[in-house]
């Protein structure tokens, strides 16, 4: 609230940084509510702490960030929020493609109710360098740094070059295993034991081949699905972000290359059908938690039998698995 410098200021309450703790001597002569108060210093110190997570120590004042799914929406909040509280200042823009924006609701209202400048790539556009945005203030403003988290265009080396800061990419594996564009469906498809979150630089020619600035391990539960570690990645994903940007300097002297022995591909996963008689029960379950959601389960199966006349006739019967718990309707 804005009386509360001067409720503190009156009160002789002061803040003291190296502590991190309050000082202050009394306030029932204002006729303070002891609650309000205590909600309002604390209010104030969470964002004192905020201020205090400078990111790259204060040389990453101006990001553009390239996002497409709510997957990228954590990390958008994280660095929108640690940019604001250190200075009002300081710059975030987005870069869209027009159909993924228009999928993600969630991104899209973020975006707007924040004001956050948007530039949007056509759907026409096949590559990043054929698109050249609309906005004149897209060149004008010098960004230090390109965060890309599931955006699905490659950027050309002659755009990761405009950034100070070079780019960084939030990656939902522990690279080398795993890349590509599903990386969580594949974790989930292979029964793995544990994932991860890699951050690391954008490579100038290849997709997910950057080196390594950071990464985390994550368990996968036997009963982990795609709508479950989805998220879940997703905000691991944003803190390691965020962490690694406060001390980016320290992040590039400790990275280490990817292993090119150990590489693997996790692409689209676009057919969810359930091959009864191909597939066992384990690999059908494995397949329900990895496309649960997108692209959604399904089986098919097919009923043949003779007539007696010795016509062979074939029947069709096609279903999309259902999950109940969950209340998906078909």
């Amino acid at each position: 609230p804005t009386c509360l410098p001067a409720y503190l200021t009156a009160c002789q309450i002061t803040y003291l940084p190296s502590s991190r703790m309050w000082s202050f001597s009394s306030c029932s002569r204002l006729g303070l509510g002891v609650r309000h108060l205590s909600h309002s210093m604390m209010s104030m110190r969470t964002k004192i702490q905020a201020s205090e997570r400078a990111l790259s120590n204060g040389t990453v004042n101006r990001v553009l960030f390239f996002g497409s799914d709510s997957f990228s929406l954590a990390s958008l909040k994280e660095v929108h929020d640690a940019l604001m509280a250190e200075s009002n200042e300081n710059v975030i823009e987005v870069v869209s493609p027009q159909n993924a924006l228009k999928q993600c609701r969630p991104l899209r209202e973020y975006i707007y109710q924040n004001q956050i400048p948007l530039h949007v790539v056509p759907a026409d556009v096949r590559r990043l360098s054929q698109w050249k945005p609309s906005s004149e203030s897209f060149e004008a403003t010098g960004f230090d740094l390109a965060v890309v988290v599931s955006f699905g265009y490659f950027l050309p080396s002659t755009l990761i070059s405009k950034f100070k800061q070079g780019a960084v990419n939030v990656h939902p594996s522990l690279l080398p295993r795993y890349r590509g564009p599903a990386p969580i469906h594949h974790a989930l498809l292979n029964n793995d034991s544990s994932t991860g979150v890699s951050i690391i630089e954008v490579h100038p020619s290849k997709f997910d081949a950057g080196t390594i600035l950071k990464q985390v391990e994550e368990p996968v539960h036997a009963d982990d699905t795609l709508r479950t570690l989805f998220p879940r990645l997703a905000d691991i994903g944003a803190k390691t972000l965020l962490s690694t940007l406060s001390d980016l300097q320290s992040a590039r002297a400790n990275a280490f290359s990817q292993d090119n022995s150990l590489v693997s591909a996790a692409p689209k996963l676009t057919d969810g059908r359930a091959l009864f008689g191909e597939r066992s029960a384990h690999q059908i379950y494995a397949l329900y938690r990895a496309v649960l959601d997108d692209p959604g389960l399904s089986a098919r199966l097919v009923v043949k039998r003779r007539t007696p006349r010795g016509v062979l006739k074939t029947r069709e019967f096609a279903a999309r698995f259902l999950d109940v718990a969950g209340g998906r309707h078909p």
